[in-house]
């Protein structure tokens, strides 16, 4: 949820779809979108929203966590349209956080990045990952299997 009035929430499986309301949850709308879907293993996992209008979808296929493909997607407008984001190296992402509004760390069981959010540049922070993770005053905490726990410091801009 964002501020008092937007919430939105993401879908997997036959249709990767982000559900939209900007009034508490009296209402939805619903949107496609371009992410892998079709098994029960894909889908979008996570969401996040800076703002009421920018935001990013993350997922892909857990049951192939090695396969690049349409596995994030960002929007300038709310959620009603989303739009791939292109870079060489995508994998299976289960979470998602914005650190200091500008940055993106992004985990899955095989990796954990931070991005730019523009989503244009890609910082691998290891091979390793996590399950899922949220962002407070630069800091991220994530949680991964077998009880792993990781907390990271996000530098206010990355270069």
């Amino acid at each position: 949820m964002n501020g008092q009035e937007s919430v939105w929430f993401v879908t997997g499986g036959s249709a990767a779809r982000v559900f939209r309301s900007t009034d508490g949850g009296e209402n939805w709308n619903v949107t496609a979108t371009p992410m892998v879907h079709g098994a029960a293993s894909q889908g979008i996992f996570s969401v996040a929203f800076r703002d009421a209008q920018h935001g990013v979808i993350a997922g892909g296929d857990y049951s192939h966590p090695e396969q690049g493909g349409n596995n994030l997607a960002a929007t300038d407008d709310g959620g009603k349209t989303w739009k791939l984001a292109m870079f060489p190296q995508t994998r299976f992402f289960s979470g998602i956080s914005y650190v200091n509004g500008t940055s993106l760390v992004i985990v899955g069981s095989g990796v954990t990045a931070f991005l730019s959010d523009s989503l244009r540049n890609w910082r691998d922070v290891t091979d390793g990952g996590f399950n899922t993770a949220d962002s407070k005053d630069g800091t991220t905490y994530a949680a991964g299997a077998n009880g792993t726990i990781g907390k990271f410091w996000i530098p206010t801009r990355l270069q």
